[in-house]
């Protein structure tokens, strides 16, 4: 979209050069002719938690007034959010990013692999495999990734001893896609209807999802 000074230019045959060096600010996808205000408010939420992912949240005016939100679990029973306590950068981001969003979450401090040690580790009961290696790097399981296992082990722990029937799980370090709220709750309404006997979801972009 250009503005009105640049348009001038390209008709009297100006050449035009993009700068990528310089970040210069944000700006929500522009409405198709078909598309309603519920639209443009979605692209507009979705600007600011793009915005999100590598600078501080953009604050409104003083002197607009912003409507509470109300965030909800989508009709899950339960949404687990893990993340590392050191990690506060990322709570709070993913926080912030989520109430945008209105969705509700449970804050689940993450197991940190680094700080298991073989004692532990065998405390747990937790031994590797003998010769196993990674298919995608080739190389054993680093402390890390047990860590992030265990942390998603307790969760489905939670989920048995609490009984709930519907939980969704996300890391700290999610990248929200375009209209996610709404294309997720719009899939598990579809899921719903087709009677789909399932267990485990991959939410994961580019949609759709692995079900199985």
């Amino acid at each position: 979209m250009l503005a009105p000074e640049e348009k001038r230019g390209v008709s009297l045959g100006i050449q035009m050069f993009i700068c990528n060096q310089e970040h210069y600010g944000f700006l929500p996808m522009p409405l198709k002719s078909h598309q309603m205000l519920q639209e443009e408010a979605e692209n507009f939420v979705h600007t600011l938690i793009e915005a999100m992912i590598d600078r501080p949240p953009v604050e409104p005016s003083q002197y607009v007034s912003v409507p509470l939100k109300h965030p909800d679990k989508m009709g899950f029973d339960e949404i687990f959010m893990i993340n590392l306590k050191r990690r506060k950068d990322r709570r709070d981001r993913m926080l912030r990013t989520l109430y945008e969003q209105e969705i509700a979450v449970k804050v689940v401090e993450a197991v940190d692999g680094k700080a298991l040690n073989t004692s532990q580790l065998k405390a747990l009961s937790i031994d590797m495999l003998p010769g196993y290696r990674d298919p995608y790097s080739s190389r054993p399981l680093t402390r890390g990734e047990i860590g992030c296992f265990l942390s998603h082990y307790y969760i489905w722990k939670e989920v048995v001893n609490r009984e709930l029937e519907k939980t969704l799980v996300i890391e700290d370090d999610v990248r929200f896609e375009h209209q996610f709220k709404r294309k997720l709750m719009k899939l598990m309404d579809d899921i719903a209807q087709a009677q789909l006997d399932w267990e485990l979801m991959e939410v994961m972009g580019p949609w759709p999802v692995g079900i199985s």
